[in-house]
């Protein structure tokens, strides 16, 4: 995803922050590291196994470390919040969570 965080800067016009991995040291740095109004990417949810595991624990656990990445959760994908995945199912259950543009109209 790192292309996709150097276009979104460009669509910004301003730094998006990036982290190799979702819930590593460099996410956790990076995060850490944003000032107020800053943005970051994580590298893509799907190269964790708790993303997608039929295991309710390892799914639960994932969110557990992604919630706490973030202040708020907000869900805009249409096409994947039907699927009981960490970042779709289990995420939004541990923080404030609003539904993004797609998914209220």
């Amino acid at each position: 995803l790192a292309p996709a965080a150097c276009r979104l800067g460009e669509l910004l016009g301003a730094d998006v922050a990036f982290a190799t991995d979702t819930v590593g040291e460099s996410a956790e740095a990076t995060v850490t590291g944003l000032a107020d109004g800053q943005v970051a990417v994580l590298e893509n949810l799907r190269f964790n196994a708790g993303e997608t595991s039929k295991d309710d624990a390892e799914r639960a656990a994932f969110a557990d470390r992604l919630a706490g990445l973030a202040d708020v959760y907000v869900g805009d994908g249409f096409g994947a919040v039907h699927r009981k995945h960490a970042s779709v199912f289990d995420l939004p259950a541990r923080l404030p969570h609003y539904a993004g543009h797609l998914i209220a109209t």
